[in-house]
């Protein structure tokens, strides 16, 4: 995971946090310290012309509902599939705009679109395991079993290589186990994962971290898929 965090406005984190699954984002964004869902490797410093283009394409994307309140549902997917392509067609590595695209075509079931978009995350973000699950949730829900058992071992195995090479005094640690835990219950193992993320609850001091990990250990497995 990389510095993208700091590039996120209060119009970014705020469609996060309420789409597709309130709470779930909500939990996580407690849960990880904003890490698990608000990184990106794409290097903001690079405040080039081109990537503040991108930025204000992609951003005003997710404002439509705001902006233009009068559009139908189609109309007002199709606008914000127009504007976030033309940032993507600035930069191709953008990768905000793929999330916005993601996000967006997730919202309005496409979910063969959102898959093709989640793939291009997986080409920027090789070694992220989050993108692998989001990918499977949004098999799963478009009804290819086989796929999203696909991506979430694929989840499963990028966090075991990230948890294979970090200190057990890694900040982060905590963030990586309780995603390999919901790869686990997304996998059909939920004893297994229930029971990982009670033990990070019992080692947890902060209170916030606390019940977010308490709200995991007993959602059922549905509430883990994107």
């Amino acid at each position: 995971m990389g510095e993208g965090a700091n590039c996120y406005s209060e119009r970014q984190l705020f469609a996060i946090l309420v789409k597709p699954k309130p709470m779930k984002r909500l939990i996580l964004a407690i849960l990880f310290s904003g890490f698990y869902l608000l990184t990106s490797n794409y290097v903001c410093a690079q405040s080039s012309i081109n990537y503040d283009r991108a930025k204000k394409l992609s951003d005003s994307a997710l404002m439509l509902e705001a902006t233009q309140p009068s559009l139908d549902a189609e109309s007002l997917y199709e606008k914000k599939i127009e504007l976030i392509n033309q940032a993507i067609k600035i930069d191709s590595n953008y990768f905000l705009a793929y999330s916005d695209r993601f996000m967006v075509e997730f919202e309005h079931k496409k979910y063969n679109e959102a898959i093709l978009t989640g793939k291009q995350m997986i080409r920027i973000e090789p070694t992220n395991p989050d993108l692998e699950i989001d990918v499977g949730g949004v098999c799963e829900n478009n009804n290819d079993t086989s796929s999203a058992i696909q991506h979430y071992k694929q989840g499963l195995a990028k966090y075991n290589r990230i948890l294979d090479t970090i200190s057990v005094k890694n900040k982060k640690r905590s963030e990586y186990e309780a995603g390999r835990a919901i790869a686990f219950i997304l996998l059909g193992d939920e004893q297994k994962g229930r029971t990982l993320l009670k033990e990070l609850y019992d080692k947890a001091t902060d209170d916030a971290e606390k019940w977010a990990l308490r709200n995991f250990i007993s959602a059922p497995r549905k509430f883990f898929v994107y």
